[in-house]
């Protein structure tokens, strides 16, 4: 279960509320792919010349230089790391995550609020 990134539970739709307008504020589908662009486009950036393409091909090495994490993050992450269980594997996924997560918010650095992002999509055990 450590190679999949993204657990996530999705609630029944109330299918009378689909007939509703959609809430002022709430991200129609342009802007979400606006962001995926963007997000894209730093990828593009930063393995220009190499032999990856996107965040989840980063091998651990890779990790060391394209996705560092400042002192408040590795102490989230190890904490949650030892909490959880994490594999080796499951750690740097979790890094990998959070590297996409903020190039969707169009962080150039990867902040605490996108490793618990990233955390909170791991499978909760029973």
């Amino acid at each position: 279960m450590d190679r999949i990134d993204i657990f996530l539970p999705v609630a029944e739709i109330d299918y009378k509320k689909l007939s509703d307008k959609v809430p002022e504020g709430t991200d129609t589908s342009k802007n979400i792919r606006d962001r995926v662009l963007k997000a894209r486009e730093a990828q593009a950036k930063r393995f220009e010349g190499k032999r990856i393409n996107t965040n989840s091909e980063m091998s651990a090495k890779d990790l060391e230089k394209f996705a560092l994490l400042g002192e408040k993050e590795k102490n989230l992450l190890n904490s949650a790391a030892t909490r959880m269980g994490l594999s080796p594997r499951a750690y740097h996924r979790i890094i990998k995550l959070a590297r996409t997560i903020a190039d969707l918010d169009g962080s150039e650095q990867i902040k605490d609020k996108h490793l618990a992002e990233a955390l909170g999509y791991r499978e909760k055990k029973n």
